[in-house]
C-alpha cells in the first residue's frame, strides 16, 4: 500500500516558487512589449529599406536575412554603418527574431515576396560591381 506523504512547503521553497512566477510573468510582459514595438519597428526598417538613402542597402539586407537567413545572410559588421535609432531598430527587431515575438504585422514582410527578390538582384549586381 502507498502512503502519500504530506509535504509541507518551508517559506524558503514559497519564496523561491514566487519569484519563478514573478520572473515568468516578467517575461512575458517583457515579451508582449517587444512584440508591440517590434512592429512599429519593422514598419520603420521597411521605410527606409524601400528609399535611396546610403543606410537602405543595410536595411534591406537585414530584413532579407531576416526573412530567410539561409538565403540572404547577413554581415553584421554593416549595423556599424548605421545611425544611432537605426542601429538600434536593427536590435530591437533582431532582438524580436530572437525571442519569437514576432508582431502580427510580420505579414508586411511575408508578403513582399516580389521586393525581396529585386532587392536581392540589386544586392547581388553591387557585389558584382565591387569585386
Amino acid at each position: 500500500m502507498n502512503e502519500i506523504k504530506e509535504h509541507k512547503a518551508s517559506e524558503a521553497d514559497i519564496a523561491a516558487l514566487l519569484e519563478r512566477i514573478s520572473e515568468t510573468q516578467a517575461r512575458e510582459n517583457a515579451s508582449r512589449a517587444t512584440a508591440d514595438t517590434a512592429t512599429a519597428v519593422l514598419h520603420r526598417l521597411i521605410r527606409i529599406a524601400r528609399s535611396d538613402t546610403g543606410q537602405s542597402m543595410t536595411c534591406r539586407q537585414l530584413l532579407m536575412s531576416l526573412y530567410n537567413g539561409r538565403a540572404w545572410p547577413f554581415n553584421t559588421t554593416e549595423l556599424r554603418g548605421l545611425d544611432y535609432d537605426l542601429l538600434d531598430d536593427a536590435l530591437t527587431i533582431i532582438r524580436a527574431d530572437a525571442s519569437m515575438a514576432w508582431p502580427d504585422e510580420v505579414h508586411v514582410i511575408t508578403g513582399e515576396q516580389e521586393l525581396f527578390e529585386r532587392w536581392r538582384q540589386e544586392f547581388v549586381a553591387e557585389k558584382e560591381t565591387n569585386r
